[in-house]
């Protein structure tokens, strides 16, 4: 039950704080224009999450989310070690003092390591929940495609219902 109220009051709150943000910004939405795109993509995002669990025993995005749970554990039992594996020094230890083994490591699982504990420290505000934790990373990434939409509609003006046209560039 806490994971349905989690979802639906980030839900709800996000669309909100991210239709005034963009307001601020100038962009030509309504309430409904924002809910409209929110709503588009955190479905889309569930309904991938959904169908790779289902029909493929889940995917990338599953083994990072269930990854991450442990992480919570870690940061929640013994927060320097969860924070360990972002010092070279960590890469150095693991790779016996070989300084250039240890940068690949390093350069190669940084990617990894910050996507997976990451997403832990989400786990911390959504209840180790796959999908809310997807809400959340959507409304980190909505911006853009919202810039995107921004500047095409800066482009092609009398295509986007823009009520804020930009001015006629000269030929």
């Amino acid at each position: 039950m806490l994971t349905y109220f989690l979802f639906f009051f980030y839900l709800v709150s996000g669309t909100i704080l991210l239709h005034i943000i963009i307001r601020r910004k100038i962009f030509p939405f309504t309430i409904y224009h924002t809910s409209a795109i929110v709503l588009f993509k955190i479905l889309l995002g569930c309904l991938y999450g959904w169908v790779f669990l289902h029909f493929y025993n889940g995917d990338d995005t599953w083994n990072y989310f269930n990854e991450s749970k442990e992480e919570t554990s870690l940061l929640i039992q013994h927060p320097l070690r969860f924070f360990r594996p972002f010092s070279p020094t960590y890469a150095l230890e693991l790779k016996g003092f070989h300084i250039w083994d240890a940068f690949v490591f390093y350069v190669n699982d940084f990617e990894r390591w910050f996507i997976i504990k990451g997403l832990a420290i989400l786990n911390l505000l959504t209840g180790k929940n796959y999908y809310t934790d997807v809400l959340l990373f959507e409304f980190l990434i909505i911006g853009g495609p919202l810039l995107l939409f921004k500047l095409l509609a800066k482009e092609f003006p009398r295509r986007s219902r823009n009520r804020h046209p930009s001015p006629a560039r000269p030929a």
